[in-house]
């Protein structure tokens, strides 16, 4: 088992540094006014391999050869289940899937808007393919880029999910080799497989959405702090700093708001580290090489990746996060909560959100409150949502969080020094951006409250009996387990009915036009087919595919 434990954590570090080196490299070849194609993602291989061999002593890597191999082997079999596997998310289909496809075609957003790109490459698909273009060109591209080096290897737009799986494998490899030596590994393999498979990552697995890359890389980031905390102030530096350095750059580049989380978290977390080097009397050492690491950190995070979102956004609109927050901005949020909301402050919305039947309320409904560990019918179809406001955390997660409060009240005298220290600093931010950022409410951009229950699950099994343990194990696993089954059956059967229209209408000429909105990426998986397409907005209900996107009639 040791064996297997540690080819799971070299291949997550592998895995991990590739991920970063992709960006890394992408970005360098804009820079040089070179576009995406196949050879960027062969060559980020390349170059990991190669560093990841010059740091195999540090990183106390035992299997270099077999490492890569299983690395390059969970990477194929994600990218091989994500073409098998159709998006269904409406924000997937619409700008993530568009921004995608423009980067492997072609688009340098270094240089270029999205809206330059399209007019200029889209010119014969009858529909304006500027759309969007708010989005594309001003939020963080990181999973943009990464998913469009998949892309540019299989020509199936939909295989560029596997970063989905590949986060959720660093997340659990990297968690099982820090929480296994905190707790036996049986132990560590469940906590870790808790964390990594969380219910937004249930929810999203299949999709396009970003928040479940935002979870995996920040609770990565997270684990890798308090792996910093945890160790003796001269022992085993090096790895959980590089892992966290990895994930600090990811993290500022996936979206804005787990770019703000992963500064609260880095910095509270250096302080601490800090101060225990005052105690321990390295204080000027430490600091000057936390600031020696951290100036080149955020060079590369905001000049180098994030130069196309934060530094061009500042240059045009004075706001490095335009359009999501300041002057000339949208608001994506008011529209989208419930009549109520409105006039709530961010505590009660908390708690409405929590202890109500889960469902996907808009602005016009209004929240149910319900009892703890009660299930009622109209939950279950919703609780399979990609994007579910109210409950987001699954039918049981009320009744899960109070148990986390007894856990926690009745065990944590038992807690050691360090633990106590540790998990203090974490309730304090967790209760901080939970309660005092504004969508707090909202699971999918709130990924500080589900660590509450993973605190208390770590507790439960180091501290708790084990009935206990078994009990709240056996409740986490069915909440989320609701979400993943019926979202994966769901997705599963859609997409082999879409799979079967797509190569009936492969290499033939079609007319179309959007059944709802404008979905306009679902073009990218009629040219992975080969079809040809036309707009014609008088096309209407003649024949329907991509989960009722869209209107076709066959032209030739």
């Amino acid at each position: 088992m040791k064996r297997i434990k540690d080819i799971i954590y070299e291949s997550s570090i592998y895995l991990l540094l590739l991920m970063g080196i992709t960006l890394v490299i992408t970005f360098l070849l804009f820079y040089m006014h070179i576009s995406m194609s196949f050879i960027t993602p062969l060559l980020s291989i390349i170059v990991t391999s190669i560093i990841f061999y010059l740091l195999k002593t540090k990183l106390k890597i035992e299997h270099f050869g077999k490492t890569v191999i299983i690395s390059l082997l969970i990477l194929t079999v994600s990218i091989f289940i994500s073409t098998l596997i159709y998006d269904r998310s409406s924000d997937g289909n619409t700008y993530h899937k568009d921004a995608i496809s423009n980067i492997k075609n072609g688009w340098n957003p270094v240089y270029e808007s999205s809206e330059s790109f399209s007019k200029r490459k889209y010119t014969d698909t009858g529909y304006n393919m500027e759309i969007y273009g708010v989005w594309k060109d001003h939020y963080a591209k990181a999973n943009w880029i990464l998913e469009a080096n998949i892309y540019s290897l299989t020509n199936n737009i939909e295989s560029a999910k596997a970063i989905n799986f590949i986060f959720m494998y660093i997340l659990f490899g990297i968690s099982l080799s820090y929480l296994s030596s905190k707790l036996n590994l049986k132990k560590g393999f469940i906590i870790s497989l808790i964390i990594a498979i969380n219910p937004v990552t249930a929810a999203q697995l299949f999709s396009f959405y970003n928040d479940q890359l935002g979870f995996s890389i920040l609770y990565t980031l997270i684990i890798s702090l308090i792996w910093i905390i945890d160790n003796n102030y001269n022992k085993q530096k090096f790895i959980p700093f590089f892992i966290m350095s990895i994930a600090f750059i990811i993290s500022l580049n996936i979206k804005f708001n787990i770019m703000g989380y992963a500064l609260v978290y880095t910095f509270i977390f250096m302080i601490k580290y800090l101060y225990d080097s005052y105690r321990e009397k390295h204080f000027k050492t430490t600091f000057r090489n936390l600031v020696l690491l951290f100036i080149p950190l955020f060079i590369i995070s905001i000049f180098h990746i994030g130069y196309s979102t934060y530094i061009k956004n500042y240059i045009d609109h004075n706001n490095p996060f335009f359009p999501v927050y300041g002057k000339g901005g949208e608001d994506i949020i008011t529209a989208q909560q419930p009549k109520e909301f409105l006039k709530y402050n961010n505590v009660k919305k908390v708690f409405y959100a929590t202890f109500s039947r889960v469902n996907n309320l808009m602005k016009s409904k209004k929240t149910k409150l319900k009892v703890p560990f009660t299930i009622y019918k109209e939950e279950i179809k919703t609780t399979a949502s990609i994007d579910t406001r109210i409950s987001g955390y699954g039918i049981l997660f009320s009744g899960l969080l109070i148990i986390s409060i007894i856990v926690f009240i009745i065990y944590f005298k038992k807690l050691t020094k360090k633990e106590k220290e540790i998990i203090t600093i974490l309730l304090l931010i967790i209760t901080g951006l939970t309660f005092f950022i504004s969508e707090g409410w909202w699971a999918r951009y709130n990924p500080n409250m589900y660590i509450f229950i993973i605190i208390s699950l770590y507790i439960t099994l180091k501290y708790g009996n084990n009935l206990l343990s078994k009990i709240f194990i056996l409740f986490i696993t069915i909440n989320t387990v609701i979400i993943l089954s019926l979202n994966t059956l769901y997705t599963i059967t859609e997409s082999h009915r879409i799979n079967k229209e797509l190569n009936a209408l492969k290499n033939k000429t079609i007319e179309y036009n959007f059944n709802y909105g404008e979905p306009i990426g679902i073009l990218s998986n009629l040219d992975d087919f080969n079809i040809k397409y036309k707009y014609n907005k008088k096309i209407n209900n003649k024949k329907i595919t991509y989960y009722n996107y869209l209107n076709y009639k066959i032209v030739k």
